[in-house]
């Protein structure tokens, strides 16, 4: 899972104990499918 709301990512950096970070590969992977499918979002 790719956390994409930035409170979600904020609230991610804050708590890693509780959410580890999203690898950057997956992340990066994610915005570039939301670009291709802007509906989507």
């Amino acid at each position: 899972m790719a956390p994409l709301c930035p409170y979600v990512v904020k609230w991610a950096e804050r708590h890693p104990d509780e959410a580890p970070a999203a690898d950057p590969a997956l992340l990066e992977a994610a915005m570039e499918w939301l670009r291709e499918h802007p509906e989507r979002f």
